[in-house]
């Protein structure tokens, strides 16, 4: 199941804080979100803070003192692809952590 993700730890207690250049920018676009998925590798690749000029972030949730932001407003990058959310859950991974936080940013983002 998805949120069987130890040993990793999800940390979900809020924090204002500044992001730093490699924490994980999540954007999404309608019920799209922003990444690359390595299939040889089975492993999702996020943008990072410092992959865009972001204007406006808040703070959503760390997961292994990693901090996640979701990004408002337009993301543009050609390194990253729009992939549909409803195609997330069909990818094959080597663990379910990215998964698992992917769906807790995107019912924030929709919340």
């Amino acid at each position: 199941m998805i949120q069987d993700i130890y040993p990793d730890i999800f940390n979900n207690q809020y924090k204002t804080t500044e992001p730093a250049q490699d924490d994980w920018a999540i954007c999404f676009a309608n019920e799209e979100i922003y990444l690359n998925y390595n299939q040889d590798n089975k492993q999702i690749i996020l943008p990072r803070i410092k992959d865009f000029e972001i204007e406006k972030y808040v703070y959503i949730f760390s997961v292994n003192n990693e901090n996640y932001y979701l990004i408002e407003g337009t993301c543009l990058n050609s390194d990253y692809e729009l992939f549909p959310i409803n195609k997330l859950r069909q990818i094959e991974l080597v663990n379910n952590t990215m998964i698992f936080s992917l769906y807790n940013a995107y019912h924030l983002y929709k919340w």
